[in-house]
């Protein structure tokens, strides 16, 4: 006979929490696009969520952003500076464009917030993955687009299939099984 009782339902529950917590830890995901939209591009960046420096300014880029770019009331610092690599990651997307297209590149390590990058690493993200292995090569796989900043945040949300199966686990784990009583075991 199978019995749940309360201890092992709100175990379960509180495991549940604890897994869904700790997919949305980590990073927290931005998107990169353009001040003023010319290519029409983007691409997504992820920051730390205990590098507190760095994700307050890229907020703060997002509110500049938001109330109109005004150059005189800029936070400064509005270009990623990164550092990237050939490949996919299934992360690293045109968010602006419909379907959210996958690049084929990723940026790799922290970013960091510059005010100037050299011409070299201007350029844009389609432009990126027209030639990727020949953007790495010529930059030493670093991108610093002038006219684009921190635009959006990301909100992480679990993926939903992974959270089933952890609490189905997790409930199993939880369930104690007991012999009836009125059974006779055997040796």
């Amino acid at each position: 006979m199978m019995n749940i009782n309360a201890k092992s339902i709100c175990g379960c529950l509180l495991a549940c929490w604890a897994a869904t917590s700790a997919c949305q830890a980590g990073v927290i995901t931005f998107v990169v696009g353009e001040i003023d939209p010319l290519h029409h591009d983007s691409y997504i960046i992820q920051i730390d969520d205990l590098d507190t420096v760095r994700l307050n300014h890229a907020r703060s880029l997002i509110t500049w952003v938001s109330s109109g770019a005004i150059p005189t009331q800029s936070p400064g610092a509005t270009i990623v500076f990164a550092n990237i690599a050939a490949g996919a990651d299934g992360v690293n997307r045109n968010a602006l464009s419909k379907g959210e297209p996958l690049w084929n590149w990723r940026t790799t390590g922290p970013v960091n917030f510059v005010d100037i990058t050299a011409e070299i690493f201007d350029g844009w993200p389609t432009f990126v993955e027209q030639d990727i292995s020949g953007w790495i090569q010529n930059t030493n796989g670093r991108v610093g687009f002038w006219g684009y900043t921190v635009v959006s945040e990301i909100s992480s949300v679990p993926e939903p299939s992974g959270l089933v199966l952890v609490c189905v686990g997790l409930a199993l784990m939880g369930i104690r099984f007991r012999r009836n009583p009125n059974s006779k075991s055997s040796p």
